[in-house]
């Protein structure tokens, strides 16, 4: 239950910078913004379906934490990259930043750290349920047209190979189930001590 409400909570946050976002000209009318949010967070706490699952010892309430988790981190990543691309073409990027900019065009900007960083959790949640893989086509949208620049998507293209590496050392954590599995456990699904069991259970 307890992980459960820290992932209503995260919802919460991600709610609110999804409405942020899509209200940027109209920020200044108090605590009415975080209506929407809080209603949309309530929905889900109170909804009856996820207590039940939250009540019990299973993969799902974890499953709630890690997409709303997921879902902040692609909102905050939307949002970096957004405000970066929208200010290179009014004005040049100063500091170190421009000169590497102008000088490498090899260039990562600060937001890919968030790509690499949903790659890595994307990886590592995988471990708990692998109905996480649904969330893969609308997150895989989000993050190529969440900006309307040719650069962004060159950006995108160079740094994917990377973020993928970040993806498989999350996702290792699957290799501790045959260091388990060798130790002889009362519970042992799939036997995964093998190879071939191992490539099974996955």
């Amino acid at each position: 239950a307890l992980v459960f409400l820290i992932g209503v909570g995260v919802f919460a946050i991600s709610a609110y910078e999804r409405h942020k976002a899509g209200r940027e000209d109209d920020l200044n009318i108090g605590f009415f913004r975080f209506l929407p949010p809080i209603f949309a967070a309530l929905m889900l706490a109170f909804s009856l379906v996820f207590w039940k699952q939250a009540l019990t010892a299973e993969v799902f309430a974890l499953n709630v934490f890690s997409v709303s988790l997921l879902i902040l981190i692609v909102l905050l990543f939307r949002e970096k990259a957004v405000k970066f691309h929208r200010s290179r073409p009014s004005a040049p990027v100063s500091g170190n930043a421009g000169k590497q900019i102008g000088k490498n065009r090899r260039y990562v900007p600060r937001y890919i750290k968030l790509l690499y960083l949903f790659f890595f959790v994307f990886g590592l949640f995988l471990g708990n349920h692998h109905t996480l893989l649904l969330t893969v086509p609308g997150f895989l949208y989000f993050i190529l047209f969440s900006v309307e620049d040719r650069s962004y998507l060159e950006i995108i293209r160079r740094n994917i190979l990377k973020a993928s590496l970040y993806f498989f050392i999350g996702f290792s954590v699957y290799l501790y189930l045959p260091v388990r599995a060798s130790h002889n456990p009362s519970l042992n699904w799939g036997n995964p001590g093998t190879l071939k069991n191992f490539i099974r259970s996955l």
